[in-house]
């Protein structure tokens, strides 16, 4: 079969970007190296040999039951860099790059060396993003500790952080339970688990690949937050906090952090900076 008729086929069954794309995944040891989709069109009439077909049948059969492209592929990019996914992580979405800048706009307020503390970190795209974005600004010698419950998680996330040349020390354990006695941040940021189960508008085909201890949680999806709060109350390890949420949680939030003696000093559309007031 050549590349045109196997895309016209391909882009009946899935979306046609994705089609492209997985194309040139299924063919990436036979193309030249650093071709984009344009070489796809270009080279229309190019042959794909039998043992290609069958593994971009393989991905296609995939990608239209609605398993996230980036888990076929393998990758997701990130703030401008590729990171390494599989099934045991969610696939980083665009409006958490938001909580990364919200990060980066509170370092007025650091004095002193920069320690930076992530809860959930999954892929590591936050805590690797930081680490990279804050040496590129001249905070080379920045601290960056990230935790998550999922050892399976820590794995992808310790590759993601050794591919990109970033200095980030991994934790393993349920939010501040490994941090250790006495540690202080200047900064902590969460990707907790925040969506409720009952939200009609949930793409659940698609969310159904993901895992769901790192998306779903009780309370109107709020009891991970609330659960993190409790624990920082008694171990104070940072006064300043950076949570994504949905943007429907903002009341809720609001709410919430008071009970714990935090006070909401900013908010964007899925990220809210809280300042604790003890």
């Amino acid at each position: 079969m050549k590349i045109g008729e196997w895309l016209k086929l391909a882009k009946k069954r899935i979306d046609a970007l994705d089609a492209e794309l997985i194309l040139l995944a299924g063919l990436q040891d036979d193309l030249p190296a650093g071709v984009d989709r344009s070489y796809l069109v270009a080279h229309a009439e190019a042959e794909i040999a039998p043992k290609n077909c069958r593994e971009l049948e393989e991905m296609l059969v995939r990608r239209a039951s609605g398993e996230p492209l980036a888990y076929i592929l393998g990758y997701r990019e990130f703030y401008g860099r590729n990171f390494t996914v599989n099934s045991e992580v969610l696939v980083p979405r665009p409006e958490t790059e938001g909580v990364v800048d919200l990060v980066l706009g509170r370092l007025n307020d650091v004095q002193g060396d920069l320690r930076i503390l992530e809860i959930g970190t999954g892929s590591g795209c936050i805590a690797v993003t930081l680490a990279l974005e804050l040496a590129k600004m001249g905070f080379s010698d920045a601290e960056i500790v990230a935790t998550d419950l999922s050892e399976e998680a820590l794995v992808v996330a310790r590759k993601n952080a050794q591919n990109l040349g970033a200095k980030v020390k991994f934790l393993q354990g349920d939010l501040l339970k490994n941090v250790p006695k006495g540690a202080k941040f200047d900064i902590l940021v969460a990707n907790l688990p925040y969506v409720d189960e009952n939200w009609g508008w949930l793409d659940r085909k698609s969310l159904n690949f993901e895992p769901k201890m790192a998306l779903y949680a009780p309370k109107q999806g709020l009891g991970a937050y609330e659960r993190l709060l409790e624990q920082l109350v008694i171990k104070k390890v940072a006064r300043t906090a950076v949570l994504e949420i949905d943007p429907c949680q903002r009341s809720e939030m609001r709410k919430m952090v008071q009970k714990y003696g935090f006070l909401v000093v900013r908010e964007e559309e899925f990220g809210t900076v809280l300042e604790a007031n003890w």
